[in-house]
């Protein structure tokens, strides 16, 4: 009896996540199709979202066979992020290296209630990248999900991400650092490194106010959104010989190489620096994270050394690129053969 309780309770709660998961998908369309070619996707409460980001989520899934539909790349071989994720992770596997993805969860998966008052932050929108992630951790691949730490974050009344700006906020940056702190430190190299490099900093506390991305793409309108920020000016410089290799996308550089990255020394590679206690080496770019770091790390490796010396590589890139790639997903090279 109880087993069958335990069954249809199941069901149900699978339903009712569907249920959401629709929803979700279907406000995303009509937001969309409401604010036309506008970049900017305007909120409630003054919170913004990237039009690129809404319309990933407007798509469903987005690996598998139905990436050939949803994947804004129209290459047969690029469509499906699974291949070429797990086909890296491969190859890192052979040289003793790590790997560990760690995709930035879109901003409204998070705070859905602000991108519609007919979503709510009670309910489930993450079933695709539920099954993503355990399609990947089946493939052997690491992963770190940020979902349920962000949506623990939102309970406790601290906020992952701008609310003006397309990025994660330093909340959202200290939190990621935390959890792959807890991967890194499980490992046996970790403690022996730490010993004779170990590095701590005491950081500049700051608070900044920032001209975020989503508000230049707005009617500016809107009064700009002020930021807390710690400073790691020491910690933040980069080591080419560190274990630990960081490389993505822009939200591996937000807050860190300043300029319309809004701050400087305040990103993720000082922030996760401070929590490993030592220098990271960092391969990011202002485009995609999908493909084009990649291939600089395949440059990089041509200097044997160089990889010799990596025992961890942490590939962080914004989620809404699984679908939204233009370039799409390459199985690329680590090393010459």
């Amino acid at each position: 009896m109880k087993k069958t309780v335990f069954i249809l309770s199941l069901i149900f709660f699978n339903i009712l996540q569907t249920r959401s998961q629709n929803l979700l998908e279907v406000e995303s369309k009509r937001i969309l199709t409401d604010n036309k070619t506008k970049k900017t996707i305007k909120g409630l409460d003054g919170w913004m979202f990237l039009r690129d980001e809404i319309n990933h989520l407007s798509k469903g899934k987005f690996y598998g066979e139905v990436s050939k539909i949803t994947s804004e790349n129209k290459q047969n071989g690029r469509q499906d992020p699974i291949p070429a994720i797990v086909d890296f992770n491969n190859q890192l596997q052979k040289l003793g290296v790590t790997l560990f993805v760690m995709p930035v969860p879109p901003k409204a998966l998070l705070y859905p209630d602000k991108l519609s008052k007919k979503l709510s932050i009670k309910n489930t929108y993450d079933v695709n990248y539920k099954e993503l992630f355990s399609k990947l951790e089946k493939s052997g691949v690491k992963t770190i999900n940020l979902i349920s730490k962000f949506k623990n974050n939102r309970r406790k009344g601290i906020e992952t991400y701008c609310k003006q700006d397309s990025h994660w906020s330093p909340n959202g940056i200290n939190t990621a650092s935390e959890e792959i702190l807890k991967k890194v430190s499980e490992n046996s190299w970790y403690i022996d490194y730490l010993k004779e490099n170990k590095l701590s900093e005491s950081p500049n506390k700051l608070e900044i106010e920032i001209e975020g991305d989503l508000w230049k793409n707005s009617n500016k309108s809107d009064k700009k959104e002020k930021i807390k920020i710690k400073q790691y000016n020491k910690l933040s410089q980069l080591n080419n010989n560190s274990p630990v290799l960081l490389m993505g996308d822009s939200h591996c550089l937000i807050f860190h190489s300043s300029n319309d990255m809004l701050a400087e020394n305040a990103g993720l590679p000082g922030v996760l620096a401070s929590k490993l206690g030592f220098n990271l080496d960092l391969i990011a770019v202002k485009g995609s994270g999908t493909n084009s770091v990649r291939i600089d790390l395949y440059r990089k490796a041509k200097k044997i050394d160089w990889i010799k010396n990596k025992k961890v590589v942490i590939w962080c890139f914004t989620g809404r690129d699984f679908s939204e790639s233009i370039s799409g997903w390459r199985k690329i090279p680590v090393v010459k053969n």
